[in-house]
């Protein structure tokens, strides 16, 4: 049996006509007795031919997406010059990507996927690092963010 407090409770309220309106605890098939909900009166998993997934759909889908792929796409140590430019190539839209960098421990001001090595002047054996997190608005449990959704 499922309910909203166990599976969506995070987006009870949540209203947007475009994703298939208002979030709260809908039965979910005709047979009453299984106690089964649904967060939307209706969804594409629900109605062939509706557009979009209502929202805790996205979001277990996008949670679902990151228990297969690291935010972003690279190797976890990789060797570089000190006058090298870092890009890092993230899996998902980087307006919803934050990224922390840290040199040799200190944290740098530049946001963003890149960072210019040259004008900081590393000597050999300096350590780079990137955190990463995605903070797409589309989910909205924390741990999962935390536990799936960044990378350092």
């Amino acid at each position: 049996m499922t309910s909203g407090r166990d599976a969506w409770y995070r987006w009870l309220g949540y209203s947007n006509p475009t994703y298939n309106g208002r979030v709260g605890t809908y039965e979910g098939c005709r047979y009453t007795e299984f106690g089964l909900y649904r967060p939307t009166g209706d969804s594409i998993m629900r109605t062939a031919g509706l557009a979009h997934f209502n929202a805790p759909s996205i979001e277990a889908l996008l949670v679902e997406f990151y228990r297969l792929f690291d935010p972003v796409d690279t190797p976890a140590a990789t060797q570089v010059h000190a006058d090298s430019v870092i890009t890092l190539p993230v899996v998902a839209s980087e307006s919803t990507m934050r990224v922390v960098w840290m040199v040799d421990g200190i944290r740098q001001p530049r946001k963003g996927t890149s960072l210019d090595l040259a004008p900081l002047g590393l000597g050999s054996g300096s350590t780079v690092t990137a955190t990463v997190t995605d903070f797409t608005p589309w989910v909205r449990n924390s741990a999962n963010r935390r536990s799936l959704m960044r990378t350092t």
